[in-house]
């Protein structure tokens, strides 16, 4: 299989209410739609998020795996947050046109196909 790693940087907002919050990702396309989404919580569990203070960056270590070769495309990945135990999702200020107020669009992955092995020869 094929893997993407990146890295998240999270700060707190001003207001943000010292509670564990969840982050769920999402990695789709319009033509093939959903085909990778993990959540967990921010910071995955391992800082203090009641203790997490203005000016200070959580940073969090991600990799996609892609078990099945998918079609070649561009891929967009977007994260939705929320208070957990919460069901709503927050609102982005910032969210694509036309989409949803509660994705936030990371970037985008683009995917290619990787040619057949070559024959061997012996």
């Amino acid at each position: 299989g094929e893997c993407v790693d990146f890295t998240l940087y999270w700060t707190p907002l001003e207001g943000y209410n010292r509670k564990q919050h969840t982050a769920t990702l999402i990695l789709e396309s319009k033509k093939e739609g959903r085909i990778w989404q993990e959540s967990n919580i921010l910071g995955h569990d391992l800082f203090p998020l009641e203790k997490w203070q203005s000016g200070q960056v959580l940073t969090e270590k991600h990799r996609i795996y892609q078990w099945e070769p998918k079609p070649s495309g561009e891929y967009e990945l977007y994260v939705r947050v929320r208070e957990r135990g919460k069901t709503k999702y927050l609102d982005c200020d910032r969210h694509p046109a036309g989409g949803k107020a509660r994705d936030y669009r990371l970037g985008s992955v683009r995917v290619e196909q990787a040619p057949p092995p070559s024959p061997e020869r012996g």
